[in-house]
């Protein structure tokens, strides 16, 4: 449901007189707006909003319910935090004199608002989330200037910490500060940023998840940036076990970090020499938990064997597998985006339904898999429709699903989406044991909610 206008400014000031019970509160665009419980009977308010002037609609009454909800752990304003805390003095004094006690995220904010946020002090450990809306040059001092003093104010409380778009000034790679250190932050994200590893280590020595999404290149420094970890011929972080960056990245920083565990690979692998590097880069690291996004052939099968379909700078399916299984042996979780050169799902599903899956039946400690096809949106719901009327389709599917199952004896969970692609029109599947059978099991549908928990499980908390 979504509220505009009157109805939304209604809506919400009905919850000032409980905001007592609000734990969460996330605002975003193209979400729906209306409260809901979680499943500890917390409320949980989500907003949503169209357009980047948001004041007059309910500015004034996010204000009210913000200084009453005296519980909040949560706050997400993603995008455009800016016209919200700028335009009503109210939010922004009530964030700095009662911030959430466990998540602050704002999106977009400019100068003259990170400034009115310095004084940001938090009393209990916490994560911290800034973006800076790549604000122009003139600003960009003041800006680092304020974000240096909120994380100084709160030195020994963040335990996570994301940055865009801007660093303090003792992170830059021209900078003759000697960086300070927070010995409590064990999560890092960066993204259009620039720095080196050697101010990011003195910095932040006891990361335990990292994640470079993107380094500014106007100066040349993601190459650079790899370059410095490749060269580097110390362990910068001896508690590092999650990674998200580049191949490029991954490669160069696992050198001297053999307590890898998490790998998340953000750029597309199109090709086996490509696919070789990182494994060489990590065959001896005890890998758990794996992302990757990798530009596949369509393959075609005559009497029972399995050819790589053409494309170049692609790679085969038997290939893709083989590789997978014999370098990462000990993975529980992993989720794969399949790039194909088409849009037809039947040919999609013949990725990963072909005798080359047979591969993967050596990873035994595999729980859970979600494999994604980045089917272009304009097409799905039409081609959705088309598949549901397919006899053969859903076959095909069930086929596929079953396949999953039965090649490797230990996966429990299945994700294959997006959704519009499958016939049954649905996404997750898990193994249910029949004991009176021995081995024998079924594949059973489950809600999307089961599934997350399991990857959740298998991903970032017990895989390590």
């Amino acid at each position: 449901m979504s509220y505009e206008g009157s109805s939304l400014a209604a809506t919400l000031n009905k919850w000032t007189t409980s905001a007592s019970t609000i734990r969460q509160i996330r605002i975003t665009r193209g979400a729906f707006f209306g409260p809901r419980l979680t499943e500890t009977s917390k409320a949980f308010l989500e907003i949503a909003y169209s357009g980047q002037d948001i004041r007059p609609h309910f500015a004034p009454y996010l204000a009210d319910v913000l200084e009453k909800a005296n519980s909040l752990l949560d706050l997400e304003i993603i995008p455009w935090a800016d016209p919200l805390l700028s335009n009503e003095p109210r939010i922004l004094r009530t964030l700095v004199t009662n911030p959430p006690a466990r998540k602050l995220q704002l999106e977009f904010l400019r100068a003259p608002t990170l400034e009115a946020l310095r004084p940001l002090r938090f009393s209990f450990p916490a994560s911290l989330s800034l973006n800076a809306n790549s604000m122009v040059s003139e600003l960009q001092f003041s800006a680092r200037e304020a974000i240096a003093d909120i994380l100084a104010n709160n030195v020994n409380s963040l335990y996570e910490l994301s940055l865009t778009w801007v660093v303090p000034e003792y992170l830059l790679p021209w900078s003759k500060e000697t960086p300070p250190t927070l010995p409590f932050v064990r999560g890092l994200q960066l993204n259009m940023v620039m720095t080196t590893p050697d101010r990011l280590a003195s910095a932040f020595p006891n990361l335990y998840h990292l994640s470079v999404r993107a380094l500014y290149e106007g100066q040349g420094l993601q190459g650079d940036f790899n370059a410095l970890f490749m060269n580097t011929e110390t362990t910068l972080w001896p508690e590092l076990k999650s990674l998200h960056g580049t191949a490029a990245l991954v490669q160069a920083l696992a050198k001297h970090q053999p307590q890898l565990r998490q790998i998340h690979v953000s750029d597309v692998i199109t090709s086996n020499l490509g696919m070789d590097e990182l494994c060489v880069a990590l065959r001896d690291h005890l890998i758990t938990s794996l992302r990757l996004a990798v530009s596949m052939a369509i393959p075609y099968v005559d009497e029972g064997r399995e050819y790589a379909g053409n494309g170049e700078g692609i790679f085969s399916p038997g290939a893709f597998w083989t590789k997978l299984a014999n370098a990462f042996p000990h993975v529980r979780s992993m989720t794969l985006h399949l790039s194909t050169m088409t849009s037809s799902p039947d040919c999609n599903f013949r990725v990963i339904s072909g005798p080359s899956v047979q591969a993967l039946t050596s990873l035994r400690a595999l729980r859970s898999v979600s494999l994604f096809f980045p089917f272009p949106a304009i097409h799905r719901r039409a081609l959705g429709m088309i598949r549901r009327t397919s006899p053969e389709s859903l076959q095909l599917e069930q086929n596929t699903i079953r396949l999953w199952f039965e090649t490797i004896p230990s996966l429990e969970y299945l994700e294959v989406a997006p959704q519009e692609m499958l016939p049954g029109g649905h996404c997750w599947w898990k193994r249910q044991r029949v004991p009176e059978e021995g081995n024998g099991f079924r594949v059973v549908r489950i809600p999307k909610e089961e599934c997350l928990d399991a990857e959740e499980e298998y991903t970032w908390s017990r895989c390590i």
